[in-house]
């Protein structure tokens, strides 16, 4: 009850926390002011790809600072918040498995997906229903540009760590934006094989809309979050194809949802591999390949993110990276033949 009203009074008015953070911009300002954003590294592409492996490995380093669970509601004010907590002796938690399911243990300081709150209030649009998400280098927002700058700068002032780290999937749609913002930003693109890819957006979407079935609190933080890939409010990204997006809604209003995540897949990484397979500042894997040689994947992902990482700590974590063993394949000879029906020509762009 505490934190849905919490949440509430932020989410229901973005402006006057708007107006507080840049308060608290004004107040930092001398600060600020000689912070440099260098390289930030922006982690997404489509869920349930094993982004999130990918960004707890990486916001174990030292040099980054990312958000956290605990950064929200309060995400128009990094700086005074993450301070309060500590002058309030808040506690991270025990580790317990978080909403998806899946096994994954998170507490109150783990890093977590919360930038999108910021997009979604300066960007309405981006959700909307027919509403093209890409966001190119000719985009422009000089409101959003100074907040955004200002708070990077202000997790990095708080945390005292060099660089900004984000997981946000939806990202995918603004990589020109981001790099017109930031030209040396860096973006790791994970793709998995499309069967147990699309077999996991099932079962979360599943997962999601039975665990919000009757509780409409769920619902709302999942849409004050702007987690909108699973679930009763389910929004696919809206890329360049309208065609192709408009079939994607239907089938999943219609009902046909493990096709139209299948569908959704196809329409996901075709995007990527058109734009971005040959890109410098974009590091594009095989999830099965993270894997299966996790040693090796892990130098190659610390080179490409310009980060030292010591032989010892890369082993402890491709002792941990494994394929997902909680769950067992439910597919039938028919959904397979779905998902090969709707992604056969992506997947071999990939490989698969």
């Amino acid at each position: 009850m505490q934190r849905h009203w919490f949440n509430g009074l932020v989410s229901n008015h973005p402006q006057f926390w708007t107006r507080l953070g840049n308060f608290e911009s004004k107040v930092l300002e001398f600060d600020l002011e000689p912070l440099k954003i260098k390289a930030p590294v922006y982690v997404c592409g489509l869920a349930r790809s094993g982004s999130t492996i990918l960004l707890e490995f990486l916001a174990d380093h030292k040099d980054f600072v990312s958000h956290k669970y605990s950064d929200f509601p309060f995400i128009f004010t990094p700086y005074l918040w993450r301070v309060m907590q500590k002058m309030m002796f808040m506690k991270a938690g025990r580790p317990e498995e978080r909403f998806h399911g899946d096994g994954l243990l998170v507490n109150a300081d783990s890093p977590e997906a919360m930038e999108e709150v910021l997009w979604m209030h300066f960007f309405p649009f981006i959700h909307q229903s027919g509403q093209c998400q890409v966001l190119n280098a000719d985009a422009t927002q000089p409101v959003f540009e100074k907040f955004y700058s200002d708070h990077i700068k202000k997790l990095m002032l708080q945390s005292g760590r060099k660089r900004y780290l984000a997981k946000d999937n939806y990202n995918i749609a603004r990589i020109d934006y981001i790099t017109k913002l930031n030209p040396d930003a860096k973006f790791f693109i994970p793709v998995r094989d499309p069967i147990t890819h699309v077999e996991s957006l099932y079962r979360q979407h599943k997962h999601f809309t039975a665990m919000t079935e009757n509780d409409k609190r769920a619902q709302k933080h999942l849409q004050r979050v702007g987690h909108f890939e699973f679930g009763h409010d389910i929004r696919p990204i809206h890329l360049y194809d309208e065609a192709t997006y408009k079939s994607i809604s239907d089938l999943f209003k219609q009902g046909h949802i493990l096709r139209g995540y299948a569908r959704y897949w196809s329409y996901i990484y075709n995007f990527v591999y058109d734009r971005y397979v040959n890109a410098d500042n974009t590091f594009i894997y095989r999830y099965e390949d993270f894997c299966e040689e996790s040693d090796e994947m892990l130098k190659m992902i610390a080179d490409f993110a310009e980060i030292s990482t010591p032989a010892r700590t890369r082993k402890l974590w491709a002792d941990y990276i494994k394929a997902p063993a909680y769950y067992q394949t439910t597919l039938n000879a028919e959904e397979r033949d779905i998902i090969k029906e709707e992604t056969t020509t992506a997947a071999k762009l990939w490989g698969y």
